[in-house]
């Protein structure tokens, strides 16, 4: 198996589904027409999308308000749109709400920064003082949308705590409005910011599929059912059933760039190299016309997108055209992430370039992956003094990057540090006059969960491994493996180098 499966399940943070998992609070309420004033309906949107969201707001605003959440449904949607809207019908809480949402940017990337804390928290002041000045004219709907939005911008101690509460409240205003394909779609999405990436059962991910595939079936026009379906089943086991959404979601919002790169999420899991490639590079044309139909500059547009084609590419074996990419890169004005050259070195199975591969100035899961790139590189290169001085620096940031971004991601520094552990043991071996076998843990692969294959969980900083996981260590560095069988669409998914 090619080292760089490693690195998968980093880049794509999941895959990109969410690094992090989220708390609680709803008041279950009987199910109440969608809209008591008669909704405004709308058509695509400038190639975003059809939404017909029912709300109270001036036929004025119609147009620019309808656009808005049509590109909120692909998290391109702008909050000084919304607010503009805002202000132009001082009554329509709709927009400020939007302005609340947008302030989010992509929900599932993580924690919100102070900026877009506060920003969300002055629009939904907004929301709430729009609604006064609506009066009657404000709906139920409306009120609830703002009700949830207010939750989400509560203080909470974590973002997996904000993202609970807020996805109870969405389920509790998708019972209200069962019929309504916006509130449903947004329901599927909080219950997937709130997932626990340690459940194995999948069980939010499934749940917020049933909701979405049902919008997807009634209402196959709607764009954000199958961009937040393709979120929900980015994972080995799930990815087959996104496969219809895939293929419809580009076809939805044309003009929408994140909406031409999720398909990637799907074939990459799917071993579709050449179909990620070709999603990821229309997207790069849309965040960038100037790119053109250039070989090497739609593959480097934004750093998302490269790091899918960098692995598309690196699978198909076509490493040349990935240096290309790099001498590029290197050559802009931005630095190329931490992710896409520690594939590129891994991948090659070049272990001094990856001893090369700078560490953040800031530490955290990208100064882990540089640390756990040069050990690795290190170990199977023999040079295991600097493996073990790469390996104790790789140890010491896990407390920081368990505290970022939870036990999940933390556990990941353990398995890295595992696959070190068990080069240095087997050239150890090695050296001592017993030829040895690679370990297993070094070459996972990428479908497979990395929980599940580990030996066992690593020690924390500066800890000494228990007399039983170092028996199992040596264990695996003597015993090695037998060599893992190639993976569909990988050209060199079975070579074990070194």
């Amino acid at each position: 198996m090619r080292t760089g499966q490693l690195l998968r399940p980093l880049a794509f943070a999941a895959s990109t589904a969410a690094i992090l998992a989220l708390g609680a609070e709803s008041r279950p309420r009987a199910a109440t027409p969608i809209c008591s004033a008669a909704p405004h309906a709308a058509g695509a949107h400038a190639g975003y999308g059809t939404v017909h969201f029912a709300n109270s707001c001036s036929a004025a605003v119609q147009p620019a308000l309808q656009a808005s959440i049509a590109q909120l449904h692909s998290f391109e949607a702008s909050a000084k749109t919304f607010t503009a809207i805002g202000k132009r019908d001082p009554g329509c809480a709709v927009a400020w709400w939007g302005a609340a949402m947008s302030d989010r940017g992509n929900p599932l990337g993580g924690s919100l920064g102070p900026a877009a804390e506060q920003a969300g928290r002055f629009d939904v002041r907004q929301a709430k003082a729009a609604l006064a000045k609506a009066g009657a004219r404000a709906t139920t709907r409306e009120h609830d949308l703002v009700a949830a939005m207010d939750v989400y911008y509560r203080f909470y101690p974590d973002q997996i705590a904000r993202a609970r509460a807020y996805a109870d409240r969405m389920d509790a205003l998708h019972a209200a409005y069962p019929d309504d394909p916006d509130v449903a779609a947004f329901d599927g999405l909080a219950i997937i910011e709130g997932v626990d990436l340690n459940d194995k059962s999948f069980s939010r991910q499934k749940r917020a599929g049933a909701i979405l595939e049902k919008v997807m079936a009634e209402h196959p026009e709607n764009p954000g059912a199958p961009h937040y379906l393709i979120h929900a089943y980015d994972y080995a086991a799930l990815a087959p059933e996104a496969v219809h959404a895939a293929e419809i979601e580009p076809t939805l919002a044309p003009a929408s760039s994140h909406a031409q790169h999720m398909p990637a999420h799907i074939w990459s899991m799917l071993g579709r190299w050449d179909a990620s490639i070709a999603a990821n590079r229309r997207s790069s044309v849309l965040a960038d016309p100037a790119a053109g139909d250039d070989a090497v500059k739609d593959d480097i547009v934004y750093e998302h997108a490269f790091d899918f084609i960098a692995y598309a590419r690196l699978q198909k074996g076509e490493d040349a055209h990935v240096g290309a990419d790099l001498a590029a890169a290197r050559s802009g004005q931005d630095g190329i992430p931490t992710v896409i050259l520690a594939r590129y070195a891994l991948e090659r199975g070049d272990w001094a370039d990856a001893m090369k591969v700078p560490v953040p100035t800031r530490d955290g899961f990208d100064a882990a992956l540089a640390r756990f790139t040069r050990a690795y590189g290190a170990a199977r290169g023999g040079d295991l003094a600097a493996a073990r001085g790469e390996l104790d620096a790789l140890k010491a940031l896990r407390p920081e990057v368990a505290r970022e971004g939870g036990a999940y991601w933390g556990e990941y520094v353990d398995i890295y540090a595992e696959a070190v552990q068990g080069w240095i043991l087997a050239r150890r071996a090695a050296r001592g006059g017993r030829a040895r076998r690679q370990p297993r843990e070094a070459h996972l692969p990428r479908e497979q969960d990395p929980a599940d294959a580990r030996v066992a969980r690593g020690p924390g900083a500066g800890a000494r491994p228990s007399p039983r996981r170092a028996r199992r260590l040596r264990s695996l560095a003597e015993a090695g493996a037998e060599p893992l069988p190639l993976l569909p669409g990988r050209s060199r998914g079975g070579a074990q180098v070194g």
